[in-house]
């Protein structure tokens, strides 16, 4: 008869991991599935609201500003493809008045208002709407006067943040978000009025034109005629921008490529 004792006797059980350090593991992991999953889900969804202005990047995709879900009213910028639907939205807590957008080297520009109320400019990735950089703040103590005219130029690699107020402030920034040339201008009585030729601000403070070229410099200009702007068609609720033969625009909430 064989005494000896069963080989599983003599064998070392197999060390068990268990208890906490196991616990801790799967907690983790299911945290970081979920925090994964929500925030696809939020970027994921479509927000369906009216657009408030539109911007070509090229001839198959726009940036837009629209309103979003009632998650606390936030604003939407949105890249827009033609064939595609929404890239990518990225909420913003506010956009100052009028909404502005402009496309410059691969980045959107947007005027935007913080969450403590500072105006600011903010630049997002095109491709993949990653947020690049914080611009400059306007001067502090300006009085807040809305400037009726477009706010957000694009000419000569540089960015032309126009501020309302009086005096009125227009903000040279490039496109790393580095402040360039800050300048200020008495307000008129008058009219005001900003837009690009070639690659020169021209201003209206609405006592004179000014022309500001890419690094901040400028000199008084006789009244120039405003470019021709593209009429919207009918039911089209924002300013048309075109880019070559495309035409950007809205109606509503929908997105108008023409």
């Amino acid at each position: 008869m064989n005494d000896d004792p069963p080989k599983a006797a003599h064998a070392k059980a197999a060390k068990r991991v268990s208890g906490k350090p196991v616990a801790i593991l799967v907690a983790a992991v299911l945290v970081i599935g979920a925090v994964t999953a929500v925030t696809l889900w939020f970027r994921g969804r479509v927000p369906s609201g009216p657009i408030s202005t539109i911007v070509g990047i090229d001839a198959d995709r726009a940036a837009l500003l629209r309103q979003g879900f009632e998650e606390r009213g936030y604003t939407h910028l949105v890249v827009w493809v033609r064939d595609g639907g929404q890239r990518w939205s990225e909420a913003l807590f506010g956009v100052q008045s009028p909404p502005s957008l402009a496309v410059l080297d691969g980045r959107v520009l947007a005027r935007v208002t913080e969450a403590r109320g500072n105006p600011s400019l903010h630049a997002f990735d095109i491709e993949t709407g990653e947020f690049l950089w914080r611009g400059p703040y306007p001067h502090p103590e300006r009085t807040r006067v809305p400037f009726d005219g477009p706010t957000l130029h694009v000419a000569g690699g540089v960015a032309f943040e126009v501020i309302g107020g009086d005096p009125i402030e227009v903000l040279v920034v490039d496109s790393a978000g580095a402040l360039v040339a800050t300048q200020t201008f008495p307000r008129g009585s008058g009219e005001v009025d900003a837009f690009v030729r070639g690659e020169q601000l021209l201003l209206n403070t609405g006592s004179g034109w000014i022309e500001i070229d890419t690094t901040g410099d400028t000199r008084p200009s006789s009244e120039l005629p405003r470019p021709t702007t593209m009429t919207a068609d009918p039911g089209e609720t924002c300013e048309p921008s075109r880019v070559g033969d495309r035409i950007w625009s809205c109606r509503g909430d929908e997105v108008v490529a023409r």
